[in-house]
């Protein structure tokens, strides 16, 4: 079967109480809402799985609870617990199967939606204007997170299969620092997320059982291996500088991205691991608005000509893209 030979629905009804209590310097705005999933699939050909249709149902709770302390007119203590959820998407329920060269994609009837747990505590404050200081901490429990990933497909059958699975419980914690602050037309944007991700995984470990030079053996057992979560970077950062004039019908921005090293793929075998390398990016915006009508522009992308680098936990390069710079400009005519 094709990927795309499938119908699928998805449903869901929700409601939600919410209420809201001010104590002066202090605003308490709490709820819960309740909403129920029903997920449907049906392909045309039976799959590998045994499931051609399937209808897949779940209720959810969902509380939330927010605190404002205002220390001034200007700046505020902010205290929040919510939980949210993520549902799988269809591409990953259905039992689907492609063959390639050293494994077959498949997708996951069987997956659970993850459920989020989210804890902040954020300090801000407003120095007038478009100025603005942030910093805060977070934490996040996340039940059954989504990742895609290695399987092995059981029973001796040597068969290797990459396919969306839940593994378990993850942690994420850090900080977050954000700042915008102007001098004049000259402006400054920057902001910061440090994050520890954490999650529990099992995974095949190879080792040399007899230490006799003369034995090739090879045995293998199943451990438990630590890692961040899929796509999960563990330092952000972005920088901007900004030229606005109003009387000159201009605006400019040059901005800077890190990106640091983040899990890309989940291998079946003990610190076999794909990561994707830190990246950096550079770009510049510019507008200039020409009389009452006419606005040019122009987006100039990837500056530094930057390139995606995947490696082992071994630091063998797995694969490298590289992505030359990108230019576009335009032309806006207001009636």
């Amino acid at each position: 079967m094709t990927p795309n030979n499938y119908q699928a629905t998805e449903d869901v009804g929700a409601a939600y109480l919410q209420a809201r209590i001010n104590l002066q310097k202090l605003e308490i705005s709490g709820g819960i809402r309740g909403e129920n999933t029903a997920q449907h699939f049906k392909t045309s050909k039976q799959s590998v799985t045994a499931i051609s249709e399937e209808t897949i149902n779940y209720f959810d709770f969902l509380p939330s609870i927010h605190f404002k302390y205002s220390l001034s007119k200007k700046t505020n203590l902010r205290l929040s617990y919510f939980r949210s959820i993520s549902r799988p998407n269809y591409y990953e329920l259905v039992p689907y199967t492609i063959r390639g060269t050293d494994y077959i994609e498949r997708g996951n009837p069987y997956l659970k939606h993850a459920t989020a747990d989210n804890f902040d505590f954020r300090f801000e404050t407003y120095p007038g204007g478009e100025q603005q200081i942030f910093a805060g901490v977070f934490y996040k429990r996340i039940q059954n997170p989504i990742e895609l990933g290695l399987v092995d497909g059981g029973l001796n059958s040597g068969q290797i299969y990459y396919t969306p699975e839940n593994y378990g419980t993850a942690h994420n914690y850090g900080l977050e620092l954000a700042v915008t602050k102007f001098f004049g037309n000259i402006g400054f944007e920057g902001n910061y997320t440090y994050t520890h991700s954490a999650i529990n995984t099992p995974k095949i470990f190879y080792y040399k059982a007899n230490h006799d030079p003369n034995l090739k053996q090879i045995d293998s057992l199943h451990v438990m291996e630590t890692r961040p979560l899929q796509g999960q970077s563990n330092n952000v950062f972005n920088i901007s500088l900004l030229y606005k004039s109003a009387s000159a019908g201009f605006y400019g921005q040059l901005s800077y991205e890190y990106i640091g090293k983040t899990l890309s793929e989940v291998s079946l075998y003990y610190n076999s691991d794909y990561y994707q390398q830190p990246l950096s990016y550079l770009s510049l915006s510019l507008q200039k608005k020409l009389g009452q009508h006419f606005t040019v522009s122009g987006k100039f992308n990837n500056l530094l000509n930057s390139s995606t680098v995947l490696k082992t936990q071994g630091s063998l390069i797995v694969s490298k893209s590289t992505y030359e710079p990108s230019y576009q400009v335009g032309v806006k005519y207001l009636f």
